[in-house]
């Protein structure tokens, strides 16, 4: 069954859902308006003999049907049967999430097959899907009704009915029509919903595909192609039609970012209604020198400064014997000469890193990665400090692709996506809120911060790692890291997600998957700070958790064979998933 046979099968099912509800709501509605009805027909004759004005009757109507305890009951009737209906109706759309998604999946499957020659594809079934899903509940955009929520948009709604046909001087029959139309309205609304939820099912499904094709060294691309014709399309989607991208790369409009159509992540407005569809251009095999090509373009860096040792200055109070003091003296003031010009050397070897030319390029290369780099870096910043920043950076994205951009769950449930960006801040050197930001009053002279950098390494501030600027780049990627693993440990559990309802049947449930997450983060917290004081951590991982992460993140990543380098990353493999 094709997504729109799907589509078009469920809404006919959830139409005879609202039509049932509709018909359980009739004889109630018309029971009531029969009795009001006469009781009306009094009062009007009233006004036209004379004895009752406009005014008064209206306002008559107006306390006799909205402040009757017949109509409340009927009005919190029209409510909880809505309620049902509509928690029916999600729980279908629910339901036809899972194979929708394997259609799309396996889909991209076969025109794989069928475009790649020898080429096979591993189809998915829908157990696979419920097993991934179970998982990972972000996959699919499943419909949760807030019960509470549900009754008190539908009893606004019968009261706006009400209220709005005693204005208009409405006969009876009328203001009963209007009522009966909320029950339209929540039809409406779902089958739009679910209209939606399919569409972004198959294509999550779809670009889920692209990723395992990538993977197995296919070019993928994507094309959005609106609907085009009948005036109906908003703008921000025609500005997208005939678009073609890399798979991974997110579409972006007047509205923002969305990875494809009915993409559940986006914003709601380049979402709700939309009639968008998403073709894969499948550009065939990965050369093997395209897959080379990288480590063919990898420039080694050729300083270190590992290998150098401050020396000492001795102290007088040290010495007994006045002459062994200028003995001890003259030595260090060699040996101080010597260590300054080789660690100048290492300098001038670390600031001579040459990658970008112009700012364009770097705005090129950040774009190629798909990140951001806010407006006014290039502008502050010596522009030699994206150099070597740029080719740590793209070893960390090779190594840990996740951080580039994953999803948050937000604290009313919706999902958004962490990008990582390029940004300046005041504090500190530089710092990783949301990705790498220079301290631009620092890095205005790129010399002097790789100065003040690499002799925080050799004085054993910092962790020594490679002995290269690098370093510090991976600290502070490992910040992201850090946030990372947190945020997705706490998401497993909803933790953050202020309703429990909206993730849990129960609340005795919701308290059993509290307690496992502040187990599992206890754990995590107890052998993260196991790691303080190994032989090869810092000074500076001593001043807090995150730092103590973040050094050791950096001393594992750039080949460090301390004992803390080696025991951080046997940490890492156990946490980062």
């Amino acid at each position: 069954m094709t997504v729109e046979q799907r589509t078009r099968s469920l809404g006919r099912r959830i139409s005879k859902i609202y039509d049932q509800a509709e018909k359980e709501l009739a004889e109630k509605v018309d029971s009531f308006f029969a009795d009001f009805e006469r009781l009306d027909k009094k009062q009007s004759a009233l006004v036209n003999a004379g004895k009752l004005s406009e005014e008064e009757y209206k306002k008559w109507r107006k306390n006799k049907l909205l402040m009757g305890e017949k109509y409340k009951q009927l009005r919190d009737n029209v409510g909880q049967t809505m309620l049902k209906a509509n928690e029916t109706a999600a729980a279908i759309i629910n339901r036809e999430l899972i194979p929708t998604y394997a259609t799309g999946y396996n889909f991209e499957g076969h025109k794989a097959e069928d475009v790649l020659v020898k080429y096979s594809f591993d189809l998915i079934d829908e157990e696979a899907v419920k097993r991934l899903t179970t998982s990972n509940k972000t996959i699919l955009p499943y419909k949760i009704v807030d019960g509470r929520r549900d009754v008190r948009w539908n009893t606004k709604k019968v009261n706006s009915a009400i209220l709005q046909g005693i204005i208009q001087g409405e006969s009876v029959p009328k203001i009963a029509k209007r009522l009966m139309n909320v029950t339209k309205m929540n039809e409406v609304s779902a089958v739009r919903n679910a209209r939606t939820a399919l569409a972004g099912a198959h294509n999550r499904g779809r670009f889920d595909a692209m990723k395992k094709l990538d993977k197995d060294g296919v070019i993928m691309q994507k094309e959005w192609l609106a609907t085009t014709g009948d005036g109906r399309t908003r703008d921000a989607h025609l500005e997208l039609h005939h678009v073609v991208i890399d798979y991974d790369k997110p579409f972006e409009n007047s509205i923002g970012r969305i990875m494809f159509p009915c993409d559940p992540n986006a914003h709601p407005s380049n979402v709700y209604n939309c009639r968008c569809s998403m073709v894969s251009v499948i550009k065939g095999f990965r050369k093997p020198e395209e897959d080379s090509k990288p480590e063919e373009e990898k420039q080694e860096l050729d300083y270190s400064v590992s290998g150098l040792a401050e020396p000492e200055r001795p102290r007088r109070s040290d010495f007994e014997d006045e002459d062994a003091y200028y003995e001890a003296r003259d030595k260090y003031r060699a040996e101080r000469e010597e260590y300054d010009k080789k660690f100048n050397e290492v300098v001038d070897k670390a600031v001579s890193v040459k990658r970008f030319d112009t700012k364009d390029d770097v705005i090129a290369w950040a774009k190629n990665n798909g990140i951001k780099i806010d407006d006014n870096v290039l502008e502050t910043i010596d522009l030699r400090s994206m150099n070597e920043t740029s080719m740590a950076l793209d070893e960390m994205f090779s190594r840990f692709p996740e951080i580039k951009r994953y999803q948050i769950e937000d604290f009313d449930g919706s999902i958004f996506w962490s990008d990582f960006n390029i940004g300046l801040d005041d504090s500190g050197m530089l710092s990783a809120n949301g990705g790498l930001n220079f301290n631009p009053r620092i890095f205005e002279d790129y010399e002097g911060a790789v100065r003040s950098a690499l002799r925080g390494q050799v004085e054993g501030y910092f962790v020594k790692g490679d002995g290269t600027f690098s370093s510090f780049i991976r600290h502070e990627y490992g910040h992201n890291v850090q946030s990372y693993i947190e945020t997705t440990m706490a998401q497993e559990y909803h933790y953050y997600v202020d309703d429990w309802r909206k993730n849990y049947n129960s609340f005795d449930e919701y308290k059993q998957a509290e307690s496992l997450y502040l187990e599992k983060k206890k754990r995590y917290k107890s052998e993260l700070l196991s790691l303080a004081n190994l032989s090869g951590s810092s000074e500076y991982s001593n001043t807090n958790e995150h730092e103590l992460f973040a050094e050791g993140f950096a001393e594992w990543t750039s080949g460090g064979q301390t004992e803390f380098g080696k025991a951080f990353g046997e940490f890492l493999r156990r946490w980062y998933k």
